[in-house]
């Protein structure tokens, strides 16, 4: 499960059902949902108080590729996303790369033992 902690027109039932409906406990759940960090566990990913300010926090420059891309295809969220995300220049020292290939590797690792 990935999603943000963005609580525009949300009062958190989704993200807490998504939570549970993977397995986990009600005592974490709202100090997960209310995390304003990446949070990265080996069942979800959660991209602390919204996407793109924690993948500018994660990326030096992130906000610069992002005003380039809103200036060229206009302010729709996910095309901006995207379009930045195909520019960002691997750098394995970056945080916002390693928080990555964290995610990339719990979910290898899910997968491996779910499916052995």
């Amino acid at each position: 499960v990935c999603f943000d902690n963005d609580t525009n027109n949300d009062d958190g039932r989704k993200r807490k059902d998504a939570l549970k409906a993977i397995g986990i406990q009600d005592g974490e759940i709202n100090n997960l949902i209310s995390a304003e960090d990446w949070n990265i566990g080996d069942r979800f990913c959660i991209f602390g108080r919204d996407f793109e300010t924690t993948l500018r926090s994660g990326f030096p420059n992130y906000e610069n590729l992002e005003k380039e891309a809103k200036n060229i295809l206009g302010d729709s969220k996910p095309i901006v996303a995207k379009e930045v995300a195909v520019k960002l220049e691997y750098n394995e020292t970056n945080v916002g790369w390693q928080k990555f290939t964290d995610l990339k590797d719990k979910i290898i690792n899910f997968d491996n033992n779910n499916n052995e």
